[in-house]
């Protein structure tokens, strides 16, 4: 089931301000929307979307047949207007211009974020040496 509050509170943990330059107090996920649409499409499925925006694209998510948003300046959200275009967007579209390694770096933050709100005990391994 997908917890929206959870989410959210574990973005919030994942942000680094040093993540990207684009980045304000007011809107910590200023710039990210499409490493968030892909993360939450890996995570917990539903769509990847875009619309139009003043600049290029803009990249959300739909889940459970909600258009829902954790890039915009009111993080987390779903979203009623009609201005978005919900445009389906493929994974391979979705991850074009993500650095990889930084990406990578963003979800396992993300997942051990999650973890931890969630109160799970992560995986740890044996030190042999």
């Amino acid at each position: 089931m997908f917890k929206q509050k959870v989410v959210q509170e574990a973005l919030n943990r994942t942000w680094e301000w040093d993540y990207n330059p684009g980045m304000s107090p007011f809107n910590p996920a200023n710039g990210q929307d499409m490493e968030i649409s892909l993360l939450i499409y890996n995570l917990f499925g539903g769509e990847i979307l875009k619309t139009p925006s003043k600049k290029s694209w803009h990249f959300y998510n739909r889940i459970n047949g909600k258009r829902i948003d954790f890039s915009n300046s009111k993080v987390g959200k779903f979203i009623q207007s009609n201005r978005f275009k919900d445009i389906p967007v493929s994974v391979d579209e979705a991850s074009q211009n993500i650095d990889q390694s930084d990406y990578l770096r963003f979800y396992m933050k993300f997942v051990k974020s999650f973890e931890e709100i969630l109160g799970l005990k992560r995986h740890r391994t044996l030190n042999l040496f």
